[in-house]
Formats: C-alpha cells, structure tokens, sequence
C-alpha cells in the first residue's frame, strides 16, 4: 500500500525592531551575532533609501534588495534578500494559496511598522530557532531598537511531498 508523505508544520519565529540609526543597529547585530543568531537568519526591511544607506558586514550572505509589497502608491517596501527572506516569500505563497492573498502574511508581519518604514527607518527582523532565542532576541533588540519589538510566532502548513510512502505488509 502506498500512502503520500505529508511533512508536519513548521513553526516560525521572528522578533523584529526599528532603527533610525546605524550604530544602534550595528551593536544590535554584534549582539545578536554573539548570542547564536545567524546573520543568513536576519533580513532588514524598509524603502530603497533606508536601505541604500544599510552597509552592514554580512560575509555569510550576500545582500540584495527585492521588493516585498508596497505600503502606499508611492512607497514600496524592499527587504534585503537572503535566506530568511526566502522563506518568508515560500510562506506568503503557500498561504496564499489556501487563506490570504500572496503579500498578506508580509504585510501582516510589518504593517505595525508602517509609520517607521515611511520616515525610512529600517526594521531588523530575526528568525529564532526555539522559543528561548526568540526571548533572547527580544530582549537584545529591546536594548538597541528605537521602538518596542515585536515578536511572531506562527505555524506554517508545509506542502505535501511528491511521491509515496510504501508501507510493508499492506495492500
């Protein structure tokens, strides 16, 4: 008998902050960095401009700018591209396949900094592996960020494997 592989959710955890400035942001990331975060696991959010002005050493991952959805007509969101980016583009498709449109879980996750992103802040978003970093993260953003943090959590539907499952003894 052959039964299809289905993979468990996942669930994601992200804490995020805002930055007006560079050299909080920078202490942000060296503490971040020290404590176990992954700088491939981080993606900075904001307009072109903020982020034309982001030169942080990131030798494990290389930095791009994507568009990520658009707050107003005229201001559109970038995000820097990179591993956890990519993920939470891979999310934003799946669910929009069952439940939202295709920028919605983006949007949902940085709309409470829209008024930060207009007057060219830059978000810090971090994935943690375990609820014990996410508690790290947050209180290391705490201490750098210019506005209170905001943590995420939320499970993810994972697609169904293509492919089967034999299972012996069965028919």
């Amino acid at each position: 008998m052959t039964v299809p592989m289905t993979q468990p959710p996942r669930t994601m955890r992200l804490v995020s902050g805002v930055f007006y400035k560079m050299a909080p942001l920078n202490r942000g990331i060296d503490s971040l960095s020290a404590n176990g975060f992954r700088r491939r696991d981080m993606c900075f959010i904001g307009t072109r401009d903020a982020l034309a002005g982001l030169h942080v050493d990131v030798a494990d991952a290389p930095r791009k700018m994507r568009a990520v959805y658009v707050l107003s007509g005229d201001v559109e969101v970038m995000g820097t591209s990179g591993a956890l980016l990519e993920k939470l583009e891979k999310a934003a498709r799946r669910e929009s396949e069952s439940r939202f449109h295709s920028d919605g879980l983006l949007l949902g996750l940085f709309a409470k900094f829209s008024e930060h992103i207009r007057r060219n802040a830059i978000v810090l978003t971090v994935s943690a592996a375990d609820s014990g970093l996410l508690q790290s993260g947050s209180l290391i953003l705490l201490q750098h960020s210019a506005h209170p943090v905001q943590t995420h959590e939320f499970t993810l539907m994972r697609p169904t494997v293509t492919g089967t499952t034999v299972v012996k003894g069965k028919k």
